[in-house]
């Protein structure tokens, strides 16, 4: 009950988050429009949770859509200390970083990655 909990919570941060302007800034149009399920349930912690496993699926291991290079580079989304440019205090450390597809197991380059940028974070 607690992973649905911090699901939901998610979902709902998420939500707000792409309501902001920051969202609108990068989206195709209001979030609302291709969101109708989602949203008519958001409230309702019954009734997301339904939505939520209804909807659930899994998938592949995906990297590379926001890359980490140097700030001046266009391509670059996040600088090498894994911070969102243009967002301040927003840091992203996940394989969407990574410059380019692994050849080794996603999943164990991932949590490298994470555990290794948790380490630096934790000094600053």
């Amino acid at each position: 009950m607690r992973e649905r909990a911090r699901l939901r919570a998610g979902i709902r941060a998420l939500v707000e988050m792409a309501r902001g302007d920051e969202g609108a800034a990068i989206a195709d149009g209001p979030v609302d429009r291709v969101n109708a399920a989602l949203l008519s349930v958001l409230d309702d912690d019954a009734q997301l949770d339904d939505h939520l496993l209804a909807t659930a699926a899994d998938a592949q291991h995906a990297t590379s859509t926001c890359r980490m290079g140097a700030p001046d580079d266009p391509a670059t989304v996040v600088d090498p200390h894994c911070r969102v440019l243009g967002v301040d205090g927003l840091h992203v450390v996940d394989a969407s970083i990574f410059p380019s597809v692994p050849r080794a197991n996603t999943n164990l380059t991932a949590i490298m990655a994470g555990e290794l940028m948790a380490e630096r974070l934790d000094r600053t």
